[in-house]
């Protein structure tokens, strides 16, 4: 199931030109907001990230997440659907509503992950 989130993920990054250091033309780094409540699976993707180079900056609900993207300016969201205080698709919108940056939403349940992007 990660290994499915993070060949996801990375597909994505391609995909919308957010590049880690050492791949990029630029010495600066993207920075990418990961919101997530179930600690293994921030683990999993920090750890992936921060290996490629990119500054990684997390949240654990959904208020948190809305504050971070105020103060980090993220290149990108990755953002898990279901999160305590208030759900993934109305931080998608918050987000939006301040500024233009793409969200990646993970949506998952206890037997699969969903890694589609989906508009808020």
């Amino acid at each position: 199931m990660y290994l499915l989130m993070v060949q996801s993920l990375y597909t994505t990054l391609v995909i919308h030109h957010v590049q880690p250091p050492a791949r990029a033309n630029s010495m600066q780094s993207a920075t990418i907001l990961v919101v997530e409540d179930d600690q293994h699976i921030l683990d999993v993707l920090v750890t992936c990230l921060r290996a490629d180079g990119f500054r990684v900056h997390t949240a654990n609900n959904g208020l948190a997440a809305v504050e971070q993207v105020r103060i980090a300016r993220p290149a990108l969201v990755i953002l898990d659907s279901m999160l305590p205080r208030i759900d993934g698709l109305e931080v998608c919108r918050r987000i939006q509503q301040e500024r233009d940056v793409y969200v990646f939403i993970i949506m998952h349940d206890n037997r699969r992950a969903d890694t589609r992007s989906v508009s808020c």
